[in-house]
């Protein structure tokens, strides 16, 4: 981890993110197909704050996404797929937030890589 990444991960934290998701489609996911799935979820109103981290997957020619989100307390992991309009095994973690500080430095672990992509909503 470079400076980067922890003074990233310092600002991120200093959010009050409640959940953490990974969302791992079947199909390939690009930079602008994520932005626009990203913002449509954003402009959920159980959504407050978003932020997320498209990174390569084990699968070189796939990626995935982690998501911090400040969402409704009462957010499910099918809540999360309906609204993200996926299938339900695309998301493939999903967990109350116990440590602010270390999903930041997780979700952000990427950040300094040269095709990184990474949006806050």
């Amino acid at each position: 981890m470079n400076n980067i990444n922890f003074e990233y991960a310092k600002w991120l934290s200093s959010y009050d993110w409640n959940f953490i998701a990974t969302f791992r489609p079947h199909y390939q996911l690009t930079s602008s197909g994520s932005d626009k799935l990203m913002e449509r979820l954003s402009k959920d109103k159980s959504i407050y704050n978003l932020f997320f981290s498209l990174e390569k997957d084990y699968n070189p020619n796939m990626m995935h996404t982690h998501l911090l989100l400040n969402a409704n307390p009462l957010l499910t992991r099918e809540s999360l797929t309906k609204k993200l309009r996926v299938n339900p095994k695309s998301v493939s973690y999903f967990q109350p937030i116990d440590n602010k500080t270390a999903v930041a430095l997780y979700c952000s672990k990427h950040i300094h890589f040269y095709n990184s992509h990474y949006n806050f909503f």
